[in-house]
């Protein structure tokens, strides 16, 4: 490794490790710990699911118990940081660090310890796609200095910075995603066919992590396909038969160069039988935990398995929408239209493999029914298609000209703002405060209008609710509805741009060093508000079956 690779290495890692939470956020994140915890403790990969946290994300075996439905990739790699928390905890003597976050478990010193252990895994892991980034783009255009600024263009500019924090799966995906694609490059462009096996082995594991992540397999495969030329592995002219007329088209050409090059067959036989076994590992796991090798655990959610969003919904949420656009999310990824006739020029095989990736990607992910990936700040979903977005960026950065520069610096200074704001928040906090806890400051935004659309709307609809000690009314009129969960999506008024700004006005942060250096966050009150709702809907319930015990007597 380089000496930039590690400066870049470590300077990322600081600054992720500097803004990190230090907790386990959502319940998708907690039934993850708890498969790293089953592995850790038991070597199972059965959960015990607390019980502060109702049936999410768990599927009930055929054995008769409950299985988390993620991929088995992150958790067996984030055992040592389970370790890691668990040694914590002991050499703590058990002594409280007391967040100030809602929480999907329990609350003692040793159970904080060992999710914050957990919680340092994607700053690690979001700091070592940078620097295979920074790998990839140097073999690429053999800039180091473009190549370092794309790097730093995306680590700092993008989402990933937001979303080193959380515990979810994405991070890990692309990290292996983008070593398979880096690993094809370099075994084409040194005539190191060796490592053909290895970006298998990362895009097998790609799947053992996230089963979308075979979305990105057609981009891989054109790689694996793309006609080899003698001295480059970027060339487009004819390797095996030179008589071809030239009035034939340049696809026609391309395939007709793909058909002739020789030496497919090996590439691809090097590449998948390590893909070939992730597929029966995730098959054998399927078959023993649900009975079945394609069921995936997924099934039992309440939406199922369905791809039924409108594909022009999805698109326009993801690449236009205020709430999940990802342009606005991540601002110096624009440079990618500037860049990609360029890199194209530049790097045809790898320009050709990311374009195919970031379509596939996205076309996968808009039809997809839960597309919005919840409360999470930006497009979660689609997290791997922003370092291919970011990766053309390299081939503009060669040539440093005033009008680049300045464009460069500019957006990046965006990007970072951007991200100081993302890391600034809990999202879960954002969450209750915005949707579940409408009369918490800062209020949600109310999604109808009383004087025009309050009459209108009662002509079809009336909505009624459960009786509640802390609100007096039974019938809710239209206009006092807080707005729905997809109106922070397409509303800027609803979304996290106007709700952080609000929450940071309020008290409200997401920094642990920051907690640790006595600026408590106001997120504790969240958390007893959320207890005092949860109280007050049990009661009424409470009271029911005491009325119908004592009647039995």
């Amino acid at each position: 490794m380089s000496r930039t690779a590690v400066i870049l290495f470590l300077v990322f890692l600081l600054l992720y490790l500097l803004t990190m939470g230090g907790h386990i956020y959502s319940p998708d994140e907690e039934i993850l710990f708890q498969m790293t915890r089953a592995i850790a403790e038991r070597g199972s990969l059965a959960v015990e699911r607390p019980k502060e946290m109702p049936p999410f994300a768990v599927r009930v075996g055929v054995d008769g118990r409950e299985y988390g439905q993620y991929g088995i990739g992150q958790p067996l790699l984030a055992v040592p940081f389970y370790w890691l928390g668990r040694l914590l905890a002991e050499k703590s003597g058990d002594r409280a660090i007391g967040f100030s976050v809602i929480q999907y478990h329990g609350r003692t010193p040793r159970e904080e310890w060992q999710r914050l252990g957990v919680s340092l895994f994607n700053q690690l892991i979001a700091a070592l796609v940078v620097v295979v980034l920074f790998s990839l783009a140097a073999d690429l255009t053999g800039d180091r200095t473009a190549a370092a600024m794309t790097a730093i263009l995306y680590g700092a500019g993008t989402i990933a910075w937001v979303h080193s924090k959380p515990f979810f799966t994405e991070t890990l995906a692309t990290l292996c995603t983008l070593l398979s694609f880096a690993l094809i490059v370099r075994a084409r462009l040194f005539g190191r066919p060796g490592l053909l096996a290895l970006a298998g082995c990362a895009a097998g594991y790609a799947l053992l992590t996230r089963l979308d992540s075979i979305a990105a397999f057609p981009a891989l495969g054109l790689m694996l396909l793309w006609p080899h030329a003698a001295g480059s592995a970027f060339s487009t002219e004819p390797t095996a038969d030179a008589a071809v007329p030239p009035r034939l088209g340049a696809l026609r050409r391309f395939l007709n160069d793909m058909k002739m090059d020789t030496g497919r067959n090996e590439r691809i036989g090097r590449f998948a039988p390590p893909v070939a076994l992730a597929c029966l590992v995730i098959a054998g796991l399927n078959w023993m935990r649900y009975g079945s090798p394609l069921a995936t655990g997924y099934e039992a959610q309440p939406e199922g398995i369905q791809f039924i969003n409108p594909l022009l919904v999805g698109l326009y949420g993801f690449l236009f929408s205020v709430g999940k656009g990802i342009f606005f999310f991540s601002p110096p990824l624009v440079l990618f239209f500037w860049a990609i006739r360029r890199f194209i020029t530049q790097a045809p095989q790898a320009a050709w493999g990311a374009i195919v990736l970031i379509v596939s990607l996205l076309l996968f992910h808009s039809k997809w029914i839960n597309w919005a990936g919840g409360w999470c700040w930006g497009p979660r979903h689609i997290f791997m298609v922003h370092v291919f977005l970011a990766l053309p960026v390299c081939a503009l950065l060669m040539k440093r000209t005033a009008g680049v520069r300045i464009a460069y610096g500019v957006l990046l200074v965006c990007g970072i703002a951007v991200q100081l704001l993302g890391t600034s928040q809990n999202f879960i906090d954002y969450h209750f405060i915005a949707f579940r806890y409408p009369f918490a400051e800062p209020k949600a935004t109310l999604r109808y209008d009383p004087f025009h659309d309050g009459q209108f709307l009662h002509q079809y609809y009336e909505v009624k609710m459960k009786a509640n000690p802390l609100r007096g009314e039974s019938v809710i009129e239209p206009w006092q509805l807080p707005a729905p969960v997809s109106d922070s999506i397409w509303r800027i008024e609803a979304s996290p741009w106007v709700m952080y700004r609000r929450m940071i006005a309020a008290g409200y942060h997401d920094f642990f060093w920051l907690e640790r250096l006595g600026v408590r966050s106001r997120a504790h009150e969240v958390f007893r508000l959320m207890q005092t709702l949860e109280a007050a809907a049990e009661e009424p319930l409470q009271k029911k079956n005491s009325g119908n015990t004592s009647g039995a007597f």
